[in-house]
């Protein structure tokens, strides 16, 4: 595990200051094969648990537009998660910005709010789709 990997509440690697892991759930790679839709912008999904997940977003604005609700999207099983709350807990810079570009790469650690019966259902699905080996 890498600093990366872990991001602390204040946006800062926990990695950095000797912290450790302090997710409650185990965390599923996601290896590029979803999509997210959050603030206005298309990210890529990085990881998921059952209480939330981790995106990289390039931006182009001067700040990233926070959201309330996020929809997923697993490209190879159609799976497609419409309006799960949540709420920004994490924000880093992964990528130093260029001055010759506008554009800034941002990892985002967002928790999952309360979630119906069905979103639940479509999350554990979703997590399982991920965990399963691709062939």
């Amino acid at each position: 595990m890498t600093a990366e990997d872990t991001l602390a509440p204040t946006g800062t690697m926990a990695g950095a200051s000797g912290g450790g892991e302090r997710r409650r759930h185990p965390r599923c790679p996601v290896g590029g094969r979803a999509v997210a839709f959050y603030g206005g912008c298309t990210c890529a999904v990085h990881d998921v648990s059952v209480t939330g997940l981790a995106l990289r977003c390039a931006v182009f604005d001067a700040e990233q537009r926070a959201a309330d609700q996020v929809d997923i999207f697993l490209a190879d099983s159609s799976l497609y998660l419409p309006g799960l709350p949540i709420r920004l807990v994490a924000e880093a810079c992964i990528a130093p910005p260029s001055m010759f570009s506008s554009l800034r790469v941002r990892r985002l650690g967002l928790q999952f709010g309360l979630l119906s019966g069905d979103q639940q259902r479509s999350l554990d699905e979703f997590i399982a789709v991920c965990r399963a080996p691709l062939f």
